[in-house]
């Protein structure tokens, strides 16, 4: 039976010793681009909205030994950068940061070309599509904005960040399936399918209902025997996606 929701990750960024992942966008765009814009904005960011005592909610976020002074802010930043930290604090920060880069023309948010075409598909056929990552909505909804096919927004239905829980814990898709009317209580996924190119994520996603797949990238991390164990593996791109869940 075909699928009436498909929630998607856009892309992933691990510790500096693993090798990267990809699922709609190349990962290099995060790690030479965006995270370098925004830590070349911050100090005149932080000039500008610096007040005694902190005002500002992007800042005030922060752990309160951080934010003692620009300083100290900064150098916790680069630390979190650096450690490709998910905290909801550094992740609404930068999306603030990096909105005056898109708006600008500086950064334009690659897609692979057969991401779009999958989607646009996937719609006429009654599906809903959802984006869940752990970049913050804004951030989401910036680079689907600016993204390298245009403005491409309007075929998503919804956006949802790590503010449900961390992409590995079942949890956090039992919140989306809640936010969605997904199962009685939340409780089961189907009908929903999760694309992503992190087994971690696929299994809570597999754990909390949904049917899941993972989605191999050139260049990604190479998948052992004891992943792909139970795993659809997705090597064809989205086409393979859309000749799956669609056959006649």
């Amino acid at each position: 039976m075909p699928p009436k929701t498909i929630l998607i990750d856009i892309e992933g960024v691990p510790p500096s010793h693993s090798p990267p992942f990809r699922t709609i966008c190349p990962v290099t765009f995060v790690q030479t681009t965006l995270y370098p814009y925004a830590l070349h904005a911050l100090p005149a960011y932080l000039t500008q909205h610096w007040t005694t005592p902190l005002s500002n909610p992007l800042l005030t976020a922060f752990p309160p030994e951080h934010t003692t002074s620009p300083e100290a802010l900064t150098w916790h930043i680069q630390a979190l950068t650096a450690q490709n930290s998910k905290s909801p604090a550094l992740k609404a920060l930068q999306g603030h940061l990096w909105q005056s880069g898109y708006e600008s023309g500086d950064i334009t948010a690659p897609i692979y070309p057969d991401v779009l075409p999958a989607i646009r598909s996937w719609k006429e056929k009654g599906v809903k599509v959802y984006v869940y990552s752990s970049g913050s909505v804004k951030a989401q909804e910036l680079f689907f904005r600016y993204s390298s096919e245009g403005d491409i927004r309007g075929v998503f239905d919804g956006f949802f960040d790590t503010k449900v829980g961390a992409k590995v814990e079942a949890g956090s898709y039992r919140r989306i399936l809640r936010e969605c009317g997904g199962g009685e209580n939340g409780g089961g996924g189907d009908g929903w399918v999760f694309l992503s190119d992190h087994v971690g994520e696929v299994k809570a996603a597999k754990e909390a209902g949904m049917m899941g797949g993972v989605v191999v990238r050139e260049g990604n991390a190479p998948l052992s025997e004891e992943d792909k164990e139970g795993m659809w593996v997705i090597e064809g791109g989205f086409a393979e996606v859309t000749e799956k869940l669609f056959a006649e």
